[in-house]
């Protein structure tokens, strides 16, 4: 394993400079604050002349994992609000329906039995065996059973209800992009480290809604910077967040504080992006999107 010194010298040999930040400065924030492998993947946003990086201080890296640690912050905070709002909202409309709040579930677990263990490895758990203990497989209410499945298996509740009983809530479209991002912001992992990636594909729906908020940005724009995966699951929660929560205190204040992150800290440091041009046009993308959902 390369000590800090040999890894500096490493980024030295790819063109990256410490003229914002010097090597002792670097050293430092790499032995006590982060680590290597999830500072430089930052560097994905910057391009390369003859093998090396082009106008990049490890400053910037630096301050992208930053940037990157409030971002993941919001996101865990955001999909918490949105996934508690799903279940109220489709709880509403399972009582609407006079659907057996006991038959749904069973139903469910006869069609996806892998939730079986699931519930049996939470029933030793602090916080939900009280809830479980009360109940034998496959008879649970629908109130305790979305109070105790993790989120990836509610999103395929949900998406087995929407089709089961001609649901039109949120389109579950975006659901799993909300799923990838929440699960990303939970470990910890870089949610900005590759904005430059236009390899994935668009989702429809989305562009219709960003089309929406963007009228001045043409569509075929549109779907080129929605093809960097990161960048659709996030648009894909704040348009969650838009839609699903209710509360209007809560919306206004989960809005906010995106605005907040994009109007102050994330450009904070800019001149440290100025040889990223596609760094900054997703940024741009991104923000106008942020400032134009509103609280209904």
């Amino acid at each position: 394993m390369l000590k800090t010194e040999q890894l500096i010298d490493k980024l030295k040999s790819k063109g990256v400079a410490f003229q914002e930040c010097t090597v002792e400065d670097a050293v430092s924030f790499l032995n006590e604050h982060n680590y290597y492998v999830k500072v430089t993947a930052y560097k994905a946003n910057f391009h390369k002349h003859n093998g090396k990086y082009v106008g990049l201080d490890f400053m910037a890296l630096k301050d992208l994992s930053t940037i990157d640690m409030y971002l993941r912050r919001w996101i865990i905070s955001a999909s918490l609000s949105v996934e508690h709002s799903l279940k109220v909202n489709i709880l509403k409309d399972i009582q609407e329906k006079n659907i057996d709040e006991f038959n749904i579930v069973s139903e469910y677990i006869a069609k996806y039995p892998r939730i079986i263990t699931e519930l049996d490895n939470r029933r030793s758990t602090a916080y939900v065996k009280t809830l479980l203990g009360k109940y034998n497989h496959p008879n649970y209410p629908i109130y305790v059973f979305l109070e105790v499945i993790p989120f990836g298996e509610f999103v395929n509740f949900y998406k087995y209800y929407c089709a089961k009983y001609e649901y039109d809530g949120f389109n579950c479209t975006l659901l799993d992009n909300i799923r990838n991002i929440r699960n990303a912001a939970a470990h910890s992992n870089c949610v900005i480290h590759d904005l430059t990636n236009k390899a994935g594909f668009y989702n429809n729906y989305l562009v219709s809604r960003v089309v929406k908020l963007l009228a001045g940005v043409k569509k075929r724009t549109i779907q080129d910077r929605l093809k960097n995966k990161c960048v659709q699951d996030f648009i894909s929660l704040l348009i969650a967040v838009d839609d699903v929560i209710k509360s209007e205190d809560l919306k206004s204040h989960c809005l906010q504080e995106i605005k907040e992150l994009f109007d102050g800290r994330m450009v904070r440091n800019k001149d440290l992006y100025k040889s990223s041009t596609s760094l900054q046009q997703m940024y741009i993308f991104c923000k106008e999107i942020v400032h134009n959902v509103q609280p209904s």
